[in-house]
């Protein structure tokens, strides 16, 4: 049995120029486009940390070992790191999810890389409803999800989906509807896939810095600071 009973596994691609974040081109060069990536990856690891911490291990899972020298100095250690399995991303979920829920683990949500600036109670959130239903969603404003959680193992929600379409929530709720699976939803939140994302982010950090700077994802800021104003909307 695992000293804590719960588990957030951060999903984040290896930091390569030219293989992560490729809808931010042309507007950010492939090294621009991976030190975003790394910065929103870092304040995510961060912010998980703070949030659930004391309850959840947190562990980031990257898609393939990073190159050596490859994290920027002061990039955040999780409490374990570790490598995604083979496969399409609901097979490497499936595996992450099934490893976890069979080796112990009672709640186990999987999180995305590119929300900097989700709220603390969003994922502490998910940690409470799995206390009473079988899978949680943090529905993506894109038609995703930027958080799947499970209590008990549901693998066909990882099945032939369009992973990266607009009906991947509809979809995953769908299924859940005709197995009759009792789930629960977290507020809706927005990831970072394209250079009009970036702009709208740039737009939020401003506000925050400005209004809660407590909040302010500072990897995210730095960065953004440096390469988004006057060009990220595209």
């Amino acid at each position: 049995m695992p000293a804590r009973d719960s588990a957030l596994v951060i999903f984040a691609r290896a930091p390569r120029p030219g293989a992560v974040k490729t809808r931010l081109g042309p507007v950010f060069t492939p090294e621009e486009a991976c030190e975003i990536h790394l910065a929103l990856a870092g304040d995510v690891v961060e912010r998980s940390l703070r949030a659930v911490g004391r309850i959840a291990e947190v562990v980031l899972s990257w898609s393939e070992a990073p190159a050596a020298g490859s994290l920027p100095a002061g990039f955040p250690s999780a409490d374990a790191t570790e490598l995604q399995g083979k496969g399409d991303l609901g097979e490497r979920m499936a595996l992450t999810m099934q490893a976890r829920l069979r080796g112990g683990y009672r709640r186990v949500a999987i999180l995305g890389s590119d929300v900097p600036t989700l709220p603390d109670d969003h994922i502490r959130s998910a940690f409470e409803l799995l206390g009473t239903r079988e899978v949680v969603l943090g529905p993506a404003t894109d038609g995703g999800y930027y958080l799947i959680g499970m209590s008990r193992l549901h693998l066909n929600l990882f099945r032939g989906m369009e992973w990266g379409s607009s009906g991947v929530i509809a979809a995953t709720k769908k299924r859940l509807k005709s197995a009759r699976v009792p789930h629960g939803e977290i507020g809706p939140w927005h990831d970072v896939d394209t250079a009009e994302d970036v702009s709208r982010l740039w737009g939020e950090l401003t506000q925050l810095k400005a209004r809660h700077p407590e909040a302010l994802p500072t990897r995210t800021w730095e960065v953004l600071r440096r390469l988004a104003p006057g060009r990220a909307a595209g």
